[in-house]
């Protein structure tokens, strides 16, 4: 168990340690070192042999992704500066295979060859399991949602190139054909955030196969920053705050008939609001797993005696965590507000749970809660409090939970490590005056 600290404002402290959950199946594959002979190797031919392998693998990868073998960098800026569009009635629409897929065929390209045992003093090559793990490090050095995203860019500039440009997707792309997608995803409708995405995506092809990334050039990014400009976005989701929140809990007796459903609604209220966490950590979204949600296994309740003094909270899937490192988050107990007390909502809906493992918020019939079925909810509960479902989302309980902590004096340090930000995000949550006035209204 975590050293205990005491929670600031009734948000919770956080402290790290490494996660020691990991991925055991491997599979081997045929070492063909094992059928050459037992010459020993000096550790400069085994160099030699691996260079030539990475630019043997390099050299499928290009292919791979429809782009031409690789060649000297100024011949490519020689190309690139004098390139012409070569446009086909017949293209092929499959020039871009998914991110995933290029990658595991490139890391068994790359490490099929069976490299020769040196003896003790000398470069090892290691194993055959050597190409498992290395697929294993690429696959996990993007998050699943990531991939999805990729491949879905890939896909569409390959339409782009095709219907638009009436050409084959060829990498690399040169900054002209980059500039034409912007202004073909900004006439769409997509925001600049959306496009600087996709332009992730692009980014991310090029340095796998080895270019220069032209989503870097000075055109491309005043496009971008021209596009921030004419279409501004503004986040219009208000914060749920106290006063919002007691609505939401009181409303749940006249919308849920079944006692279990009101407890668990109101320990999801609560834990999202006071633990900044988000829906998506909490019940199951369809893209995640049901193991990447919240577990049982993850909550401890910490007694004074016979009274809950916290809920210690283990969070170990979350958005940018790459590293999965395991942040452990506690709640205390509020004790003049025992309706908005997340710990004590949590016993109550844990004492209709029962100890079953799995994830923590499941239906009656032991399923996980889904996502749609919860925003439904909180939907039913807005509208029964006369307020704007329009308005307030399933984030919202996230974002009020910063704006409480912001007016309660927490520093943006205390606010980043409380919501698991990774960067200054959090500041765009913070609202003004809404706690003011909210109280105002009510």
């Amino acid at each position: 168990m975590p050293p205990k600290r005491k929670a600031a404002a009734n948000h919770s402290t956080v402290s790290q340690r490494k996660s020691s959950r990991r991925d055991t199946n491997t599979q081997s594959i045929p070492n063909e070192s094992s059928t050459q002979s037992s010459r020993t190797y000096t550790e400069v031919e085994v160099e030699a042999m691996i260079a030539r392998a990475v630019q043997d693998g390099v050299e499928k990868a290009c292919r791979q992704f429809g782009q031409p073998s690789v060649r000297p960098q100024n011949e490519l800026n020689s190309n690139n500066t004098n390139r012409t569009v070569n446009v086909s009635s017949q293209v092929d629409s499959s020039m871009a295979p998914p991110v995933e897929t290029a990658i595991g065929r490139e890391v068994q390209s790359i490490m099929s060859i069976g490299f020769p045992r040196t003896n003790s003093s000398e470069l090892c090559t290691g194993s055959g399991t050597l190409p498992i793990t290395i697929k294993q490090l690429m696959t996990a050095c993007l998050a699943p949602s990531t991939l999805r995203t990729y491949n879905k860019v890939l896909s569409d500039i390959d339409s782009f190139c095709i219907n638009i440009l009436h050409t084959k997707l060829q990498y690399p792309l040169n900054y002209a054909t980059i500039a034409l997608y912007i202004a073909h995803c900004y006439e769409k409708g997509l925001s600049a955030s959306t496009i600087t995405s996709q332009l992730s995506a692009l980014a991310y092809v090029h340095n796998l196969g080895g270019y220069s990334d032209p989503t870097k050039h000075f055109v491309i990014r005043k496009l971008v920053a021209g596009a921030a400009k004419l279409a501004p976005t503004h986040d219009t989701r208000l914060p749920i705050t106290e006063p919002v929140l007691k609505l939401l809990i009181s409303s749940l007796p006249y919308l849920c008939p079944k006692r279990y459903e009101q407890c668990m609604y109101h320990s999801i209220f609560t834990l999202a609001f006071y633990g900044l966490a988000r829906i998506g950590e909490l019940v199951y979204t369809g893209t995640n797993t049901a193991r990447n949600v919240l577990q049982l296994s993850d909550i401890n309740i910490s007694y004074k005696g016979s009274t809950p003094t916290c809920i210690q909270i283990a969070f170990a899937n979350f958005k940018h965590n790459a590293n999965h490192q395991v942040h452990n988050v506690t709640v205390a107990t509020l004790e003049k507000d025992s309706q908005l007390c997340p710990v004590k909502a949590l016993i109550d809906y844990l004492s209709e749970r029962g100890a079953s493992e799995g994830p923590l918020y499941i239906t009656p019939n032991k399923t996980p809660l889904v996502r749609h079925t919860f925003d439904h909810t909180v939907k039913r509960c807005l509208g029964f409090c006369r307020l704007d479902s329009s308005l307030y989302k399933g984030h919202s309980f996230r974002i009020g939970g910063a704006t409480l902590a912001a007016e309660r004096g927490m520093s943006d340090s205390q606010i980043r490590l409380l919501g698991r930000w990774k960067s200054e995000a959090f500041k765009k949550y913070i609202r003004a005056v809404p706690l003011k006035s909210a109280n105002h209204q009510f």
